[in-house]
C-alpha cells in the first residue's frame, strides 16, 4: 500500500473512532448503545479506544450487531443533517 493512502485510512480511522466514541453530538445515541454493550460486557467502559471499536465494528457478536448497525446509522444520519441544515 502507498505510504501516503496508508496515511490517510489512519487518519480516517482515527477520526471515525473520534466520532462514534466521543462527538457529543453523538451523546445520545452513544449513551444507549454503550447501556447494552455494557450489559453484555462488564468490562466494555475499561476497554481501550480501540477496543471499543473493535467492539462496535467488528460484528463479534450476534446479539447486538443490530443495535451496533442502528447507532452506526443514527450517528452517519445525524452527521448528514448537521451538516446539510
Amino acid at each position: 500500500m502507498e505510504p501516503c493512502l496508508l496515511l490517510l485510512l489512519i487518519i480516517y480511522s482515527y477520526h471515525e473512532m473520534h466520532a462514534l466514541l466521543d462527538w457529543p453530538l453523538y451523546d445520545n445515541i452513544r449513551l444507549g448503545l454503550f447501556a447494552k454493550l455494557t450489559a453484555r460486557y462488564e468490562d466494555f467502559i475499561h476497554m481501550s479506544k480501540i477496543d471499543k471499536l473493535k467492539l462496535i465494528l467488528g460484528w463479534q457478536d450476534d446479539v447486538l450487531v443490530k443495535e451496533c448497525a442502528k447507532a452506526c446509522h443514527q450517528i452517519l444520519a445525524t452527521r448528514r443533517n448537521h451538516m446539510y441544515q
